[in-house]
């Protein structure tokens, strides 16, 4: 395995990436004593636990300010993210209410969002997907936990049109009871992750970029919107859900 600091610059790079070492490389920014730098590092070894082991340390003895790297290891989500997959061709389908699981009283956007989500879940075809630090797949599903997702969505888009990347994203429902803070560092947004479960996160934090957060709950929201235009129309148009919309 070979691992270079160089100092930051597109031609560096560029340069590195051009050359024949450059094959199964992987490119970083860090912090290091308040200096930019490439960090590039190439080889088998690159998930090793002496490799990790080695970061770590770096890191525990502050010789590394910033690192959005800890988090990779075998097996493990690289970053942060939330998906809303189809599993299937969607068309409108006649769903047995019975098996409707919301018995709330239709008064009210988060109501409907439920009552969305609830048929996403007996569909079949529509599935939940979150995964990082140290999780690829988290335990989650349409009826609960992306109705309590969906409910905040529109205030966080709110906050990050407004460049303000700061806010909580709280997977309240029982079982999985875990949050994700997010907060501006320097040039990068810091996740933070905590538990109210025997689950741990490892990482509990990373680092991402602005657009990359923001692309994750832009697409998140515009998927919901599509896939219920096709499953339950109606309540995507119902006049309650115009409140929570964006």
């Amino acid at each position: 395995m070979v691992f270079l600091f160089l100092p930051y610059s597109l031609s560096s790079m560029n340069s590195y990436l051009s050359s024949s070492h450059a094959a199964f490389c992987f490119v970083d920014t860090w912090l290091f004593n308040d200096k930019k730098y490439l960090f590039i590092f190439t080889g088998k070894e690159l998930h090793s636990a002496k490799f990790i082991g080695y970061i770590r340390n770096k890191v525990d003895n502050r010789k590394i300010d910033k690192l959005s790297l800890l988090n990779i290891k075998k097996g493990s989500a690289p970053i942060f993210d939330l998906k809303l997959l189809v599993n299937e061709p969607l068309t409108t389908k006649e769903l047995n209410k019975e098996e409707l699981v919301c018995d709330l009283e239709k008064d009210c956007a988060l109501v409907v969002i439920s009552m969305i989500c609830d048929i996403f879940e007996i569909s079949g075809a529509v599935a939940f997907k979150a995964s990082g630090f140290g999780q690829k797949d988290w335990p989650v599903d349409c009826r609960t936990d992306l109705s309590t997702v969906m409910e905040q969505v529109p205030e966080i888009l709110k906050k990050i049109e407004l460049n303000q990347y700061d806010f909580i994203l709280d997977f309240y429902e029982q079982g999985m009871e875990r949050q994700v803070a997010f907060s501006p560092d320097k040039d990068a947004i810091k996740l933070t992750c905590s538990s109210r479960t025997h689950w741990t996160p490892d990482p509990v934090f990373i680092h991402m970029k602005r657009e990359q957060i923001s692309r994750i709950f832009e697409d998140l929201y515009n998927r919901f919107l599509e896939v219920g235009e096709i499953l339950c129309s109606d309540l995507i148009q119902d006049p309650l859900l115009e409140e929570w919309k964006v």
